[in-house]
């Protein structure tokens, strides 16, 4: 079957440009439709062993940055694809294993052996993680954990005589969260466990402002191309093949030690799965383009461009949980330049050292916002000063 569209993650990106969500996260949550349609039908051999393109992606924002609205583009395009399970988003551990087991796939396939493929596939699009997981619970966590690897589980109920065995079972999750949400939920030790290190967290503070009638003029022809397209890549089924310069590329980078790396604490066991992460998106990006199950070197560079942009600002992830809000980074700006005010003889202050200042503490598009403020509020006033360029002066405390 031809394709309707040559790059599905681009067709996706284009149809959902009159919603008011950036575009990183509109690539992430195309990302997420083609890996849940792949479900465990394909994979690629590495290292011993079967990887399969299922992925965690969680899409971290401010709230109204738009990333309910890409949810349910993403559900509507997986329940139009028959026989892929979507499941529910508000389950209890014992619930949400229940409708694991019940989703159960058997595939035919012509002069393979096996010639039926059997296994469970589950996807699941949750428009806020707080409603799917209300807390931190560590034996949920071990079972997503589980399921992500696309091994076996086998859990068994006392009370009820329940005994569930998933041989083969596969699971991917798209979630959209706030990093206030994910400061209160997740325990300091959390971030070094098995879950976490094998989610992808997508991080956007854009506000993109979109006309108030735009989501009148959705391009239904092009959802159509994308839904017709997802249908056939949920038909693939067999082993990526690697061309020789995509294999080589891979490897070297993995030997390499994964260059460049995120260098933030919270990220040190994600670190140990980055490998993983770039093979998933490979298959992936292979898959938006054919169903030819050839990942080439141009895969590689795709993935790697997609990765790295999506890591260089995980950290704004953090310092968003940890900030406290506007009024305590307006405060401890002042105070800090006051201090430096005062250190140097009440000389105006470099732009680059508040900028240096605040870039630790929040997200960057944040920075030039907050100098804004306490400009426009007269906590500082903004001068001119040769060789200097831009420099601040604090004000009285008052102004605060």
């Amino acid at each position: 079957m031809t394709r309707k569209l040559e790059n599905w993650i681009e067709g996706f990106v284009k149809y959902t440009d009159n919603l008011p969500s950036s575009e990183l996260l509109r690539k992430w949550s195309a990302i997420a439709c083609l890996s849940g349609a792949l479900e465990r039908k394909t994979w690629v051999h590495t290292l011993g062993a079967d990887l399969y393109p299922n992925m965690y992606i969680i899409l971290v924002a401010p709230p109204g940055i738009g990333k309910t609205i890409l949810s349910s583009r993403v559900s509507r395009l997986w329940r139009g694809v028959d026989n892929l399970h979507v499941g529910s988003t508000s389950l209890t551990k014992a619930s949400f294993v229940d409708e694991f087991d019940a989703a159960k796939r058997h595939i035919q396939r012509q002069n393979m052996i096996p010639a039926v493929l059997t296994f469970n596939s589950l996807q699941i699009s949750i428009d806020e993680l707080g409603v799917f997981l209300p807390q931190y619970d560590s034996d949920f966590m071990s079972m997503l954990t589980s399921a992500y690897d696309c091994g076996r589980y086998e859990e068994k109920r006392r009370g009820n005589d329940i005994h569930v065995v998933i041989e083969r079972g596969q699971l991917t999750m798209y979630a959209c969260t706030t990093p206030s949400y994910l400061n209160e939920f997740m325990p300091e030790g959390a971030w070094d466990q098995g879950f976490i290190a094998r989610c992808l967290m997508i991080y956007s503070g854009e506000q993109k402002r979109t006309s108030l009638f735009s989501a009148e003029r959705s391009d239904e022809k092009l959802f159509k191309s994308l839904q017709t397209d997802l249908i056939d890549v949920n038909k693939m089924a067999g082993e990526f093949a690697f061309e020789p310069d995509a294999q080589g590329a891979i490897d070297e980078w993995h030997l390499a030690g994964n260059p460049p790396a995120p260098t933030h604490p919270k990220l040190a066991y994600y670190l140990t799965r980055r490998t993983a992460h770039v093979l998933k998106l490979m298959m992936v990006c292979s898959a938006a383009e054919d169903n030819g199950l050839v990942i080439t070197h141009a895969n590689f560079e795709q993935s790697m461009d997609l990765l790295l942009e999506a890591e260089a600002i995980m950290p704004d992830i953090f310092r968003s949980m940890s900030s406290g809000g506007d009024t305590k980074v307006l405060k401890d700006c002042y105070h800090t330049a006051m201090e430096l005010y005062n250190a140097s003889g009440m000389k105006p202050i470099p732009e680059h050292k508040l900028v240096a200042f605040l870039s630790a503490r929040v997200p960057s598009h944040a920075v030039e916002r907050i100098l804004g403020i306490m400009v426009l509020s007269r906590v500082f006033e903004k001068v001119e000063v040769n060789k200097l360029g831009p420099c601040y002066i604090p004000k009285v405390m008052e102004a605060m």
